[in-house]
């Protein structure tokens, strides 16, 4: 038994919309006797094939039968030129039976009455295709329609979305960049609240090692050394960095004994501020004091360099000069000391010892 070669069925794909033909064409092998009498025999699936009528016939059953005559050859050639592609392809695969068939109708003997209605049978068939085209036609251009305009709303929604990235990127960087701003003038505002922060304890502090100091000198001018030393050092923990309190100490240790300890001081105090002429000045009296009048007069050239008026500087170097014998460099130095400080005692009375001493 074949299956009908022009039978529809739905398609064995679970999702698809199409329809495939089922097909076996093998020539007639293996038929019947019954079989061969017509050519084909078809196995008929009733309603579910495209070619029965309302009754339960087959079309293609009644030609094989009763059609005669060369109607049939033009009623195949008209219904084949209006058919889909999918039955072309279909009754390609079938012309070799069909063929047949028209053959078969076409012999002598064949009753022209039933041509007729086989022919109207067939302009049936051929209307409802061309229906079923057109109306395929109509639902593609619509599907078209549908598609082209969702891909329509998406470009928009795609430039919307767009925009409003942008616009959000641009609210996002300027935002960034207030914040930074911000950011900024606190960074700032705190920088400068440390610095004054910083400003005002260094201020404090040193007030109080100033205050340290000057209870220092009042003691050394009462020659109260030991608690002139006290004070010193306190304003030194205070404030580190006090040249003062590092010179009057230095100062202090020299009249004590303390060589040493007064050249690191008095070495600091330098470290600390290069132009401060006193330090030079007493660091050369502790050369002085332990005979190293060399090195006390290079001291003490250093201190006349950097001072606005070095009438004790010249003093002391008129002091170390004597020392060493030189008495013209002695002598014009304490004039210099006079000259710079009229009321300089020391320079005055070594000057006039040294003239009163000097040969007739």
């Amino acid at each position: 038994m074949k299956t009908c070669p022009l039978l529809w069925r739905q398609s064995e794909s679970p999702d698809s919309a199409l329809l495939e033909k089922s097909v076996d064409l093998d020539n007639g092998a293996g038929s019947t006797p019954e079989e061969t009498a017509v050519g084909l025999r078809l196995e008929c699936l009733g309603a579910a094939c495209r070619f029965a009528t309302e009754s339960g016939a087959c079309l293609f059953d009644r030609l094989a039968r009763l059609v005669t005559g060369e109607e049939i050859a033009e009623g195949l050639a008209l219904a084949t030129a209006t058919v889909t592609d999918e039955t072309r392809a279909a009754l390609d695969c079938t012309a070799g039976r069909l063929g047949a068939i028209e053959a078969r109708l076409g012999g002598e003997g064949s009753d022209p009455g039933p041509t007729a209605e086989l022919a109207r049978a067939l302009a049936g068939w051929r209307e409802e295709l061309r229906g079923e085209l057109a109306g395929d036609r109509v639902a593609r251009e619509q599907t078209d329609r549908a598609a082209a305009e969702w891909r329509e709303g998406q470009r928009r929604r795609t430039d919307d979305m767009e925009e409003r990235w942008e616009s959000m990127v641009l609210s996002l960087t300027e935002l960034t960049e207030r914040i930074e701003s911000a950011i900024g003038v606190i960074q700032r505002h705190i920088e400068s609240e440390t610095e004054q922060s910083r400003r005002r304890e260094l201020e404090a502090k040193l007030a109080a090692a100033k205050r340290a100091n000057n209870a220092g000198v009042a003691l050394y001018h009462a020659r109260d050394l030991e608690r002139a030393r006290e004070r010193f050092r306190e304003a030194i923990t205070i404030a580190p960095e006090f040249v003062e309190a590092h010179n009057n100490l230095g100062l202090v240790e020299t009249e004590l004994g303390n060589a040493e300890e007064a050249t690191r001081q008095f070495q600091r105090a330098i470290e600390l501020d290069p132009s401060l002429s006193a330090s030079y000045n007493n660091l050369g009296y502790v050369f002085f004091v332990q005979e190293n009048y060399e090195e006390a007069i290079a001291m003490y050239e250093e201190a006349i360099a950097r001072a606005a008026n070095g009438s004790a500087a010249w003093t002391n170097l008129g002091n170390a000069q004597f020392k060493l014998g030189n008495l013209e460099q002695a002598r014009a130095a304490w004039e210099k000391a006079v000259e710079l400080d009229p009321g300089n005692r020391k320079a005055a009375d070594n000057l006039a010892r040294l003239l009163q001493s000097a040969p007739a």
